[in-house]
């Protein structure tokens, strides 16, 4: 992949635990950072799911090789929440794909 190609700007998030005022814990999405991306969609799929139609969309997401992500955080793109499913390294160790969905965490 040519550094050229990651055109789109996503954030990626983990879920943290954070004080929720009244002596509780509620879950939060919070920051882990912001760097330049290729979002590619490779499929979608309708279903049914509790007498409702439901939809999901595959994608893959190529970003520069980091070693702090992981399948359990998630990538915000324009309005877009994309649940990261695997991480999977190129040999050379520059460059990342993300597989993710937009179903449920």
């Amino acid at each position: 992949m040519q550094a050229g190609k990651l055109k789109h700007r996503i954030e990626i998030q983990k879920q943290e635990r954070t004080p929720d005022g009244g002596g509780g814990w509620a879950l939060a999405w919070v920051p882990v950072a912001t760097v330049w991306a290729h979002v590619e969609g490779l499929s979608g799929r309708e279903y049914l799911q509790a007498m409702a139609v439901a939809s999901t969309v595959t994608s893959r997401v190529f970003i520069r090789y980091r070693t702090d992500i992981k399948p359990a955080y998630r990538i915000v793109h324009g309005a877009d929440e994309l649940n990261i499913r695997a991480v999977l390294a190129t040999n050379d160790k520059t460059y990342l794909t993300l597989m993710c969905d937009t179903g449920p965490t």
